[in-house]
């Protein structure tokens, strides 16, 4: 008697003393007892709980159809995992995880429903804020790229653009081809032509840049790195 006076005493300093919110109820889901941390997470006392099934007590109703979906494996045997939020007596909402199992007697008899508990309210708070910084993070990268893509794309169109209004002006100077200049004509409107087409692949080059592509290596052509290079 005195060993399972000891255990029992052990157990109950253990239910008391532990960190996560332990609810102990019966097989009609009732409350029976609920540990110091239950009572403060969940802002009931164990007097208020008691006799009340804590999910129509203390749960709002846009969780009870996840509750009950968890349930169905707890009825079958299996430990029940879920996370919901629960409505304090001060008004206050706290999101909480829980995993709760049956417990049998020797016989295999339903005895008890044990469910245990954390709050993770503040760890999901926390987790919202670090997603936002690294939103924000994101966009400034993005806009401080996007300032360098601005003052490039400016510089290297400028070029061919220049060019070909500088080439036209001087087509349109020469004459028609019947002035004597036709080949002299004709090899500037090429030279349009060739910055059009600059102009072009430039605006290709930094659309590829910024357009995300999986990376993968191969075998480059030198003499087109070179006269890119050159061009630009």
């Amino acid at each position: 008697m005195q060993a399972l006076r000891k255990e029992r005493d052990l157990l109950t300093t253990m239910f008391d003393v532990a960190p996560a919110a332990i609810v102990v109820n019966d097989t009609q889901r009732r409350v029976l007892r609920v540990n110091q941390a239950g009572q403060k997470i969940l802002g009931w006392t164990e007097d208020e709980l008691k006799g009340h099934e804590l999910v129509q007590a203390v749960v709002p109703e846009y969780d009870h159809e996840g509750i009950d979906l968890a349930r169905r494996g707890l009825e079958q045997g299996e430990p029940m995992q879920a996370e919901f939020d629960i409505l304090r007596r001060d008004g206050s909402v706290r999101r909480v995880s829980w995993k709760a199992a049956l417990v049998r007697d020797s016989a295999g008899e339903e005895n008890f429903i044990v469910g245990a508990g954390l709050d993770i309210t503040d760890w999901l708070e926390a987790q919202g804020r670090e997603r936002d910084r690294l939103a924000d993070l994101a966009q400034l990268h993005r806009a401080h790229t996007a300032g360098e893509l601005v003052a490039v794309l400016s510089h290297e169109i400028n070029q061919p653009l220049a060019a070909i209004t500088s080439y036209a002006s001087a087509g349109m100077l020469t004459g028609s081809p019947d002035s004597g200049q036709s080949g002299r004509v004709t090899a500037l409107f090429e030279k349009i032509a060739d910055a059009a087409v600059r102009a072009g692949r430039v605006v290709r080059d930094l659309r590829a840049f910024v357009t995300p592509a999986p990376s993968a290596a191969g075998p480059i052509k030198l003499r087109t790195v070179l006269a890119t290079s050159i061009e630009l």
